[in-house]
């Protein structure tokens, strides 16, 4: 919302320094917060659903990755979404096309 009141008012130092502090906190909350917890809670996530054993067994590598990881979804979706109140909805677009390959390329055994 910052984002776009201060790209409409024509004030650029604004912008920056609203997108420089917005990324500097999704990035020490994904490294500090969300990918340790995760990582952590993983093993009582998956027994507050009922998971089988064999099925904790391959989910929990999945997890906790999936919450190291989390660190770049956060910055993707805080980045795009300055893009877009900044009104350049093309970029976040472009960028978010190769990732579902990527994932599955990477996820594939």
């Amino acid at each position: 919302m910052l984002v776009a009141r201060f790209a409409g008012s024509n004030r650029p130092d604004q912008v920056n320094r609203v997108v420089y502090q917005a990324t500097l906190a999704t990035f020490v909350i994904g490294l500090l917060v969300v990918g340790p917890l995760g990582y952590l809670a993983s093993p009582a996530l998956l027994r507050f659903v009922n998971a089988t054993p064999a099925v904790q067994a391959q989910a929990l590598p999945f997890l906790r990755t999936f919450f190291l990881g989390s660190i770049g979804m956060l910055l993707f979706f805080m980045i795009g979404g300055a893009l877009r109140a900044a009104g350049d909805a093309r970029t976040p677009c472009g960028s978010a096309s190769p990732s579902p390959c990527s994932t599955s390329s990477a996820t594939w055994r």
